[in-house]
């Protein structure tokens, strides 16, 4: 994957989006980075970045968040007709990775799977 111009760090809460935040400034990437602490301001951020043209070209998308799944966050975004996400990638992030979960990943624009914590060696091989 080539060097994305606008990152979203999806985490459930503060810290985690934080974190990512500064691991992926750690990695070297010179991206936009935007962060959301749910779902819910996910995609309203998704929906703004975009109209603006500066779109994320990479989510890091925590599975499990309080009010909908990362499975059920990627539904929600590619049923946004107004949203042309085709270069949009998404990376799963969890604290347990179940096998389960590794195949749902198949059916989403998901370039990979990692385990909690996020650290600069996880990211880079997808950078």
């Amino acid at each position: 994957m080539k060097q994305p111009k606008a990152v979203l760090a999806v985490g459930d809460d503060s810290f985690s989006a934080r974190l990512a935040e500064a691991v992926l400034k750690k990695s070297g990437v010179e991206a936009e980075i935007m962060t959301a602490r749910h779902d819910r301001q996910a995609l309203a951020i998704v929906q703004a970045a975009c109209r603006r043209a500066s779109c994320p070209e990479l989510v890091l998308l925590d599975i499990h968040m309080p009010e909908m799944d990362g499975f059920e966050f990627l539904v929600e975004l590619q049923e946004q007709a107004d949203l042309d996400c085709a270069a949009m990638k998404t990376i799963m992030v969890s604290s347990s990775l179940c096998s389960l979960e590794l195949a749902r990943a198949c059916g989403f624009p998901v370039i990979g799977c990692i385990e909690k914590p996020i650290t600069p060696d996880k990211i880079t091989g997808f950078l």
